[in-house]
């Protein structure tokens, strides 16, 4: 599964170079981030001050070790980077999870430059989660996140920032809506979908108990549940 995705969010790895640059799992630029494949966070505290070398791994000319604070971390070159960080948790089961976070350029041009797809690729089939996205899913410079999404997505949930309605293939998609749907608030207008009016009024749409994304006041927020029928 890959992270959820709301608007500028985006995912590249480290260790899966796009021919020519150097991508990476970073906090805010090219320091500090956690050794990739990393079994359990690394410290580098011998001596006064520590150094990189007491951490494990080599450097290579897309990265080098860094010891900050006495943890061990990983510097990356910055061309075709995409900021962000990895974290590592446990719930109360003590599985661990991993979870990416990224700012990155998502537009179909950004996405030639970041290696965000050839990373969240490479994780295989999972779910997705789209809100308060600035409709950008809509348009046809966005064509290749929505493309990956649609194809790559098991269940998608978006509130009706994310992806059209009418790129859901009835033969291939099961729709259910939740709450209710106002169309769009007044700094997106030209994005209401007849469509996805219609689905709401035809079906017997489960309130929301919640707020959600623009819409987030009571009894006004809309939610898609979208599952893949194959």
């Amino acid at each position: 599964m890959w992270p959820l995705l709301a608007a500028g969010s985006g995912v590249v790895n480290g260790d899966n170079n796009v021919p020519g640059t150097c991508t990476a799992v970073c906090h805010d630029g090219d320091t500090g981030c956690v050794a990739e494949g990393a079994e359990s966070f690394q410290t580098c505290t011998k001596g006064r001050w520590g150094a990189p070398t007491q951490c494990a791994g080599s450097d290579t000319e897309c990265k080098t070790r860094t010891c900050i604070a006495g943890a061990c971390g990983v510097s990356f070159a910055a061309q075709g980077t995409a900021p962000g960080v990895k974290i590592v948790f446990s719930g109360s089961d003590g599985k661990p999870q991993t979870l990416y976070y990224f700012r990155t350029d998502i537009s179909d041009d950004g996405l030639k430059k970041s290696g965000f797809l050839k990373f969240a690729g490479e994780l295989g089939k999972g779910d997705s989660f789209i809100k308060s996205a600035s409709y950008l899913p809509h348009y046809d410079s966005f064509s290749k996140i929505r493309e990956f999404l649609l194809d790559r997505s098991q269940a998608l949930v978006q509130d009706d920032s994310g992806i059209p309605i009418r790129f859901f293939k009835p033969d291939e998609w099961r729709l259910r809506p939740f709450g209710r749907y106002l169309g769009p608030i007044g700094e997106f207008p030209g994005r209401y979908q007849k469509g996805l009016n219609d689905l709401f009024h035809r079906s017997n749409t489960p309130r929301l108990d919640f707020g959600v994304g623009y819409r987030w006041r009571p009894n006004e927020s809309n939610l898609l549940l979208a599952e893949k029928k194959r």
